[in-house]
């Protein structure tokens, strides 16, 4: 779809929209609205076995390549509106924000994504996941900090990545020009599901709560948008996609 320069939309259920929206943004004209709505999987529109509840643009591995053992660079703006609401006593009904997220078969598919920023409950995090795929994938927050802090205001994300089964992998992330975690000289990926697959990861960004009806929940709708995406393959690329730039 042309309208969102080589991204692919995922928008599951009627009013899980992803709309381009003019007048709000984080610089220029424009960014991208993600909204997702219970209503849509209670009944009235039949669609509890379309899937999990997302709204989500994918760059495909084909489009761009996030290959194991290479070091990539990713910026972007995330703006999660005052109406957001929180979950309450529902801490394991998650919602997965911008992630990176292997296929086919290789090293970060099929489980949760290796990387991603996610809200739990009335908490913001950063999360890496490693191990074998045979046993429980190891789930590391990387950060926490209130919810309530990123409310109302755009927030800029400046990622930097090296996916690495071995101890030679890179997670390093910085919130408003503010470094925020550090991982280095580790694994930074969890084994992939078929060892020989040698798959590309591929980059989303989302609004996505896959347990959205199979657990309890307070909330009825979400919306958030984003802006100011930029990614770059190769060393010191910080200033490439710094979205403050």
């Amino acid at each position: 779809d042309a309208t969102y320069d080589g991204w692919s939309p995922q928008d599951q259920g009627i009013d899980a929209g992803i709309q381009v929206v003019k007048g709000f943004s984080r610089s220029g004209n424009h960014s991208v609205k993600m909204n997702i709505n219970k209503s849509n999987w209670d009944g009235s529109a039949n669609l509890q076995g379309s899937g999990s509840p997302r709204a989500q643009l994918v760059k495909s591995s084909r489009e761009f390549p996030i290959k194991m053992n290479k070091e990539y660079w990713l910026g972007v703006s995330t703006f999660i509106p005052t109406t957001w609401t929180d979950e309450q006593g529902a801490s394991n009904n998650t919602e997965v924000l911008w992630q990176f997220h292997g296929s086919n078969g290789g090293p970060g598919q099929g489980k949760s994504p290796p990387l991603n920023l996610g809200i739990r409950g009335d908490t913001i995090y950063v999360a890496n996941r490693t191990g074998a795929y045979s046993d429980k994938v190891i789930g590391n927050d990387l950060w926490t900090a209130p919810l309530a802090n990123e409310k109302g205001k755009w927030t800029d994300w400046v990622i930097r990545v090296k996916f690495s089964l071995k101890n030679d992998g890179i997670v390093q992330v910085w919130r408003n020009g503010v470094q925020i975690a550090d991982l280095r000289n580790a694994p930074t990926i969890y084994e992939g599901k078929d060892p020989s697959s040698r798959a590309s990861l591929f980059i989303a960004l989302s609004l996505y709560k896959p347990k959205f009806v199979k657990v309890p929940t307070t909330v009825r709708n979400h919306t958030m948008y984003y802006d100011e995406f930029n990614m770059f393959e190769g060393t010191n690329g910080y200033s490439k996609v710094d979205p403050s730039k």
